[in-house]
């Protein structure tokens, strides 16, 4: 009894979990926090969907900060991919492993936090994370910015 009882509230938790996950509603979407979240990262790498080469690799504090400010994320609007959406690039987000107890702060690595992927000839990206992925609609100026490591 005690075995189905805790499946049940497992299952009811994850049903909660995964509904709250899937909502439209764009209250839920807290531009500012994500923002400063990816403002954080500590290296930002650009990859080809089509080929999987790297393009380029963002590491320094202002291209960053730059590469953060150009998302305009207050703009971002949770939407549905065009169905023809074909993917163009990948920006793979990394950070710095939280340091465990016991653990060097120079025996630290980079793990990546999140992916943000692109599509041609399209103003829509997916943000993805282990647990979250989400489409958004986004600004010309970002689409643009965006497209711009492509060439």
């Amino acid at each position: 009894m005690k075995k189905l009882l805790v499946s049940v509230l497992f299952i009811f938790s994850i049903t909660i979990l995964f509904t709250a996950c899937n909502s439209n509603d764009n209250d839920s979407f807290d531009a500012s926090e994500w923002a400063k979240d990816l403002g954080e990262s500590q290296k930002i790498e650009v990859i080809n969907a089509e080929n999987k080469d790297t393009i380029s690799e963002i590491t320094d504090t202002t291209g960053i900060e730059t590469f953060t400010n150009s998302l305009d994320i207050d703009s971002w609007e949770i939407a549905t991919l065009p169905e023809n959406a074909k993917k163009q690039m990948t920006f793979i987000l990394y950070n710095t492993e939280t340091v465990k107890l016991g653990q060097d702060e120079n025996d630290v690595s980079l793990i990546e936090v999140g992916r943000i992927i692109t599509y041609n000839n399209c103003a829509y990206i997916t943000f993805k994370t282990d647990l979250i992925s989400f489409d958004f609609k986004i600004s010309d100026n970002t689409a643009e910015y965006l497209n711009s490591y492509a060439k």
